[in-house]
């Protein structure tokens, strides 16, 4: 339960033309309503706002150097953020005289009548244990039982009863001046203590908490006093434990009254009905009621300036890092790697190189009989090292599927020329012959497939290979990649709609989303790459197309099949992109990432990584490293044309 902030919101209830109605009674509502000209008037107050413009974030990137340039992501014109409550001289003129406004950071602060408090580990024994203390030192007891609920842990009864009463506003002040400090190394009179909690759990190392949490107590305590002084009723709501993650919004079965979160499993589709007792406040619920997903909505684009601003942003983004001490050539640099600039033109070159082996090794092409074909090709790649490839003969297929919207629509595709495809993806053997070295993390077996392999490296491949063999070797269409894999067959695999571990590498572990959350509970052996022709062939007797390396494509990425060519051809974006497809799943991809259709968006410099081998390897990982370690199974199979010299 420790690892949710519980976010604990407050607002002084004041009569203002700024937030009518109810709004002046829900902290969560006085804060969607003033929040955003509050933090204006910060920016404003900071020296934040350039030419006009309140600059709300920014990313981040790198000059030529390598040295590190913020650029502005998002803002607003000021004028923009007051202008449905009458501009800032109105809302400074109903500010400045307010009672309620206790928490701006200056004398001329706006909307100080709402804070929140951002708690770190509200469920803490030790927090409950420092509370206690200070009542008892302090004679509280007493008060407190009469004032509110007492839970424990204690700090939850506070915000059961909304509005507080003058009775209870006096006890916080009576009782949290002394006993918070003394969470982050201070005492009732400012020496230095043992904290309660550990500085090292902060992961920032110049964040300082007894600083970032001080300054919002400090406009809490105000905010107290001020209640007592004008008698305000002082409203609170603490938020519901929940989490933000992959789109969703997950708000965690809780307490109604007290908000603790119940003691019931988190990640399943699905709570069951049944009364329990809140362990906190002792209040009887039902869990259903309380815990839910949904899509977490967040419109970027609202607030793009790039799309504000359309060409004038690169002038405003060089005005806005000279304002924070960057050069004018350093933000065109970071503006150009931020918009791939580097690797775009990287991708160009590999076109412009694909081009000229096309024309230098396929100008004997000519109209051949395709039965006529040899069925196999198999080029010596290396004395000792020979690369086999199947015939595919011209037809037609159905390409795509409606598992995700990324595979549609489905449109009949014509291969119109017969082609080779590698019979197995490169190996490790045959890539070091053509390249020198092996990037390889798997190395258990001499016939494995070579991996940690990006786009621009399988090109680089491509064109070395056809200095070796003496014809253009390419990486396949996709639409040649899926008719290959497919073999003739309309099933979500080659070999029919279920997969299973005899007939794929793939992580036949992972069944649900909530496997994703035990993934460092899993066999990681299994997460290996297999030798190439381990599990049987598809009816064209091609091995591996599902599961074990994915694979690049020659086309660029497009998330659906609008306007694809239907001949077969690489659908190239003029563009030129940096994301391009892999296609066939990995070691470490669930069955669904490995069907024929199913195809994956990737950055073309994606998938190499420094090699370290498997034994040097932290064997218990984090989720995160294990994640990031197990998504780079990138590796390559070559298609060609035939030549008339195939006949022999």
């Amino acid at each position: 339960m420790a690892d949710t902030r519980q976010i604990v919101s407050w607002a002084l209830e004041r009569n203002c033309p700024m937030r009518e109605g109810t709004d002046c009674k829900d902290p969560l509502q006085t804060r969607m309503k003033l929040g955003r000209v509050q933090a204006c008037a910060q920016g404003m107050q900071d020296g934040d706002i350039v030419n006009g413009i309140w600059v709300t974030g920014t990313y981040w990137g790198s000059d030529a150097c390598d040295n590190s340039v913020d650029i502005p992501s998002s803002g607003v014109r000021i004028e923009e953020v007051a202008q449905s409550m009458g501009g800032w001289d109105v809302v400074r003129a109903t500010c400045r005289d307010c009672e309620a406004n206790v928490a701006g950071n200056s004398p001329n602060g706006i909307a100080g009548c709402h804070e929140s408090l951002d708690v770190m580990y509200p469920h803490s024994e030790e927090l409950d244990a420092l509370l206690w203390e200070t009542i008892r030192l302090r004679g509280l007891e007493e008060r407190l039982r009469s004032c509110f609920r007492v839970t424990k842990p204690l700090w939850f009864g506070f915000w059961i009863d909304s509005p507080l009463r003058r009775a209870q506003c006096e006890l916080l002040l009576d009782l949290l001046p002394y006993a918070l400090p003394r969470l982050w190394g201070k005492d009732e009179a400012n020496n230095d203590v043992e904290p309660v909690f550990d500085p090292n759990q902060f992961v920032c190392p110049d964040f300082d908490p007894s600083e970032y949490y001080g300054k919002e107590f400090s406009a809490f305590f105000a905010a107290l006093r001020t209640a007592i002084n004008w008698e305000l009723p002082f409203h609170v709501h603490m938020a519901p434990p929940g989490h933000t993650d992959f789109g969703f919004y997950t708000q965690f079965a809780h307490c109604p009254q007290c908000k603790a979160e119940a003691r019931v499993p988190r990640w399943t589709e699905s709570v069951e009905s049944c009364s329990i007792q809140c362990e906190v406040c002792g209040n009887t619920f039902d869990p259903t009621t309380t815990c839910s997903s949904e899509r977490f909505e967040f419109d970027s684009e609202s607030d793009s300036l790039e799309k504000r601003l359309g060409d004038d942003f690169d002038a405003f983004a060089i005005q806005f890092g000279q304002s924070k001490g960057v050069t004018a050539q350093q933000m065109i640099e970071a503006l150009d790697n931020h918009r791939d600039g580097p690797r775009r033109r990287k991708v160009a070159e590999c076109r412009n190189r694909v081009d000229e082996l096309e024309r230098k090794y396929d100008e004997d092409l000519a109209a051949l009989d395709a039965p006529a074909l040899p069925s196999s090709l198999i080029l010596e790649v290396a004395r000792g090292v020979t690369l086999e490839m199947k015939r595919i003969m011209p037809g037609e297929f159905m390409m795509g599927s409606n598992e995700n919207e990324q595979e549609q629509p489905i449109r009949l595709v014509q291969i119109l020329e017969p082609f080779y495809i590698g019979m197995f993806p490169i190996t490790q053997i045959q890539w070091e012959a053509v390249m020198g070295s092996n990037p390889s993390r798997c190395r258990h077996c001499s016939n494995l497939p070579v991996e940690q392999v990006t786009w621009f490296d399988a090109q680089e491949f491509c064109s070395k290979l056809s200095e070796i063999v003496g014809r253009h070797m390419r990486l396949p269409s996709e639409a040649e990649w899926e008719y290959a894999c497919r073999a003739g067959t309309s099933t979500k695999y080659c070999f029919g709609d279920e997969i299973s571990s005899k007939e794929a590498n793939f992580d036949a572990s992972i069944r649900s989303p909530e496997d994703l959350f035990r993934l460092t509970e899993r066999d990681e052996s299994k997460r290996r790459t297999t030798p190439v022709d381990q599990f049987r062939p598809n009816p064209w007797g091609i091995y591996d197309m599902h599961g074990n390396v994915e694979e690049w494509c020659q086309d660029s990425w497009h998330g659906t099949y609008l306007g694809a060519p239907r001949d077969g051809r690489a659908w190239i974006d003029q563009s030129e992109p940096v994301e391009h497809v892999a296609r066939g799943g990995a070691a470490y991809t669930i069955a669904g990432a490995c069907r024929s259709a199913a195809r994956r968006q990737q950055r073309a410099n994606c998938g190499a990584r420094a090699y370290m081998p498997e034994d040097e390897e932290v064997e218990s990982e984090s989720l995160l490293g294990s994640l990031l370690r197990t998504t780079e199974y990138y590796g390559v199979r070559i298609v060609c044309s035939p030549r008339g010299s195939d006949l022999g």
